[in-house]
């Protein structure tokens, strides 16, 4: 059978017409749905471009060396530190064992600190002053400069008040405020008495003169030896002249070390945590410290003085156990009103009652199957 040879043509190519934009080219960039939601005139990625305060893409700034500190250590935290009435932020920089400033036009560093762990270095600020951690120093910068809290005395941290209307002989007296984790100080107020000059401290035993004062009489700073003389052994104050009949008209602040954490002040129960949250409800009063790996499952909560919030004052009695310390807290956040706590296979909120004195912070579970597994990993989003 004869088949004859058909040649086909190839079609004729059609010649490219310019496609055209029927909406216009102002649709910009859209991230908020996928790529084949969007708008014909719209890109869902613009390499190098990002929306101004205006909506309008402009190209993405990118990034040039500031300051070269040197690689041993590396940069362990930064931060910008923002104050109130003050138009430009402090750049704060840990690096290795170091806390610098660093100038934001020049890059110039000014050591703040030459005594930090080496380890992740944590920032938060609480009225107006930047708070630092970093698993072995907490402290704070302000506008004279940086120091650490935790060294026991409390020159930086908050002396509690741990007696009122206390008698000279310290036989009766009132429980006041709880000790502070953060310090090995407190202050004894006595309510004087017609001729009486020996006044008796809640400790004994003291390792030095100079651990116990500041004395103040009537709100009168007295000095020593004119004014008083201390017995370090038996936790004695004597007095030149009699402070007189009064309520609360002699106070001694002291350190005793030992005896403090008898009372349950320990200050690496603070310094060795890693993770924190301000809260404090519909206002935020108090921050929340956790991650200590000692007591993976605790988180204390800073306490409130006459002055108001004080961040260098964790009261002793301030401390939750979050369920068991087979889970650790991994992360803490606000949403809302509410605390949430993040553990390893568990999340729970917290929330706050001020109804009655104290003010405590109740915690309810959340979720018993999902948590979350990765540290430093939670942060609050549009809240």
């Amino acid at each position: 059978m004869y088949n004859p040879r058909i040649i086909k043509n190839p079609a004729k190519v059609k010649e490219p017409k310019p496609y055209s934009f029927p909406t216009g080219f102002a649709g910009g960039m859209n991230t908020a749905y996928t790529a084949d939601q969007i708008q014909e005139n719209q890109s869902p990625d613009m390499l190098n471009m990002n929306f101004d305060d205006g909506g309008v893409p402009t190209k993405r700034t990118g990034y040039s060396a500031v300051n070269t500190i040197g690689t041993a250590g590396g940069v362990k935290g930064e931060y910008f530190y923002y104050r109130k009435g003050v138009t430009d932020p402090i750049h704060l920089v840990a690096h290795s064992t170091k806390l610098y400033s660093c100038h934001l036009t020049t890059g110039a560093l000014t050591s703040l600190y030459n005594s930090m762990s080496g380890d992740q270095v944590n920032f938060f600020t609480f009225n107006d002053t930047c708070f630092w951690y970093d698993q072995s120093s907490y402290g704070y910068v302000d506008s004279t400069g940086a120091v650490d809290v935790i060294d026991g005395h409390s020159d930086n941290s908050y002396a509690p008040t741990v007696t009122l209307g206390r008698s000279p002989d310290g036989t009766t007296s009132t429980v006041y405020e709880a000790y502070n984790s953060l310090s090995y100080s407190a202050i004894d107020s006595f309510s004087g008495t017609v001729g009486d000059t020996v006044f008796q401290l809640s400790a004994t035993g003291f390792a030095a003169a100079e651990d116990i004062g500041p004395v103040y009489a009537n709100g009168v700073l007295l000095a020593t030896p004119a004014d008083y003389s201390v017995n370090i052994v038996t936790g004695e104050v004597t007095t030149t002249a009699s402070p007189g009949l009064g309520t609360n008209n002699l106070t001694v602040e002291w350190y005793h070390e030992t005896f403090c954490k008898t009372q349950g002040s320990d200050v690496d129960l603070i310094g060795k945590c890693t993770i924190h949250a301000v809260y404090g409800g519909k206002n935020d009063t108090r921050v929340f410290m956790a991650g200590n790996p000692t007591y993976p499952n605790y988180q204390w909560i800073s306490g409130v003085t006459e002055a108001g919030p004080d961040p260098t004052y964790f009261p002793v009695d301030g401390s939750i156990a979050i369920d068991s310390d087979a889970e650790a807290i991994t992360g803490m956040a606000r949403m809302a009103d509410y605390l949430i706590i993040y553990k390893d296979r568990s999340q729970y909120y917290q929330t706050i009652d001020d109804s009655a004195s104290p003010t405590t912070f109740p915690v309810m579970p959340l979720n018993a199957e999902y948590g979350c597994i990765a540290p430093r990993s939670v942060v609050e989003v549009s809240n």
